[in-house]
């Protein structure tokens, strides 16, 4: 079994460099455009895809795998998007706010313009190859490079097209929460031990949600127990809701959110992880804190 995978990985490395080999000769990117935004597809894989550049759906660009394509037609298969690789879109300001509140699977907002235009890399979220014979191990290399190339897109999309800036936000459940604050109304409190549950009042939320939201990732942690002692809430009422960040020493980027009461409390802690190494989560919620504490003119006991 072994010895035919071997074979099978020789046999797709030839294909690839057949392929480096014609991209030789047409190696010049083939460029499409729309609304002012030029894509650049690569020489080697531009006969591989079918982009449309005014598709039915509004977006500016949609990109799919042709085999894939040409598979389902001659099967007969009605299918979802055979072969889709990706499309970009766009979105106005108040509604790329909306998305970044709630879950975006299959959606990443990547860049802006100057107008505050939002630019959407839209993705499946299942697999859309399509083959009379899936056991093929140079058709799923070149499945696979495509898919990789795909995924520097949204980098080059920015780099190639001027008026265009870097507009990135994370979409784990605590950022999520987070851009609730400032974009999705929502009624919440911050509490510590020092003066119980606060609503913000007049608190700008913004400064500290950006420090909690750039430069960060928030990624789900399994088998871990929570640390111990004080910890920050941010609690929104209305959702049953509450996340919990941790002030002690080594658990400061831990995030505890909670839904439910009793025996329908449910559970899931977050780490995060800051560029800088140095940013403590707890640290800018007990900012945050003081500045509703001083607003709301509490004196000091």
């Amino acid at each position: 079994m072994r010895k035919a995978w071997i074979a099978g990985m020789i046999a797709a490395a030839a294909l690839a460099a057949t392929t480096v080999c014609f991209a030789e000769e047409s190696k010049e990117a083939v460029a499409f455009e729309n609304s002012g935004i030029t894509l650049s597809i690569p020489g080697e894989y531009a006969e591989k895809l079918v982009v449309e550049d005014a598709p039915e759906d509004g977006s500016l660009f949609k990109v799919s795998e042709k085999a894939s394509i040409e598979a389902a037609k001659a099967q007969g298969v009605e299918y979802d998007g055979p072969g889709w690789l990706f499309s970009i879109g766009t979105v106005p300001e108040d509604e790329a706010h909306l998305m970044i509140c709630n879950d975006m699977s299959g959606a990443e907002i990547f860049a802006k313009d100057a107008e505050n235009n939002y630019y959407v890399f839209y993705h499946p979220t299942d697999v859309r190859l399509v083959r009379e014979n899936y056991d093929d191990p140079a058709e799923m290399e070149g499945w696979s490079q495509l898919n990789e190339w795909a995924a520097t897109v949204e980098d080059t999309l920015v780099a190639e097209n001027e008026g265009l800036t870097a507009a990135k936000f994370g979409n784990s459940e605590v950022e999520m929460a987070l851009f609730k604050t400032v974009y999705g109304d929502a009624n919440y409190t911050i509490s510590t031990l020092e003066h119980g549950p606060l609503e913000p009042g007049d608190v700008d939320p913004m400064p500290f949600v950006e420090k909690l939201t750039t430069g960060v990732k928030y990624e789900y942690v399994e088998e871990t127990e929570a640390p111990d002692g004080e910890y920050a809430v941010l609690t929104f009422p209305e959702e049953g809701t509450r996340f919990d960040f941790f002030f002690a020493e080594g658990g400061e980027n831990f995030v505890r959110k909670v839904t439910g009461e009793g025996d329908d409390e449910f559970v899931m802690l977050y780490k995060a992880t800051f560029e800088d190494g140095t940013t403590k989560a707890s640290e800018i919620m007990k900012e945050w804190y003081d500045a509703i504490v001083a607003a709301a003119g509490i004196a000091e006991e």
